[in-house]
């Protein structure tokens, strides 16, 4: 009788999820250059299209700020902006949330993907805020779409706070990749404060809906 009480204990005790295990390795920075590229080439195209629509010539774009310097209003400024930010939104979000689950295009290719510490999925709140609001807006050098920010922030406030958002963002960059690679957790500050972390997708069996 004690043998089958045992057993039938045995047979109905949890399982254990494990923890995630965070990549640190190169090929996260890798994945991050990458999406550096695409993520920047993508939020950029409205604007590169925007420029040549209404100049109606083939001299490129080299920055938000020829758009008033050629006698466009400053509405024009903000409305490309915010329109290269959605498409940014789009490639640091949506694509991680509905395209390839847990992946931008640098971590898809690489085979990395974004995952919550306790297995569960990650909502589109939960990119929302790991994705756009902490590694574009207080991250913002580890992204080119971050740049959309600075525009936005001059153009309306009349005052150019590009050298100082600049210097602010590669501090706090720095000091998430310091937290990355040294740190006892290997979480990046984004990872931190959003209770994720970024693995290698065979080690992702474990997590719930495949996140």
């Amino acid at each position: 009788m004690a043998k089958m009480k045992k057993k039938y204990h045995k047979q109905i005790e949890p399982k254990v999820m494990q923890t995630p295990t965070p990549n640190f390795s190169s090929k996260r920075i890798i994945a991050s250059g990458i999406n550096w590229v695409f993520g920047g080439i993508i939020s950029g195209i409205p604007s590169v299209v925007f420029f040549a629509v209404l100049t109606k010539s083939s001299k490129p774009l080299t920055s938000m700020y020829q758009f008033e310097s050629m006698g466009f209003s400053r509405n024009i400024t903000i409305l490309v902006s915010l329109i290269c930010l959605l498409c940014g939104f789009c490639y640091y979000v949506i694509v991680p949330w509905k395209i390839f689950p847990g992946q931008t295009l640098g971590k898809h290719w690489l085979n990395l993907k974004i995952v919550h510490l306790n297995n569960q999925r990650i909502t589109l709140g939960g990119y929302c805020i790991r994705q756009f609001l902490i590694l574009i807006f207080i991250e913002g050098a580890a992204t080119a779409t971050s740049t959309y920010i600075k525009v936005l922030v001059t153009t309306i406030s009349r005052f150019y706070i590009d050298p100082y958002l600049r210097i602010i963002w590669f501090i706090v960059t720095l000091g998430s990749l310091i937290l990355l690679f040294w740190s006892k957790k290997h979480l990046a500050l984004h990872d931190i404060l959003t209770k994720t972390t970024v693995i290698d997708v065979f080690k992702s069996n474990n997590v719930e809906g495949g996140f």
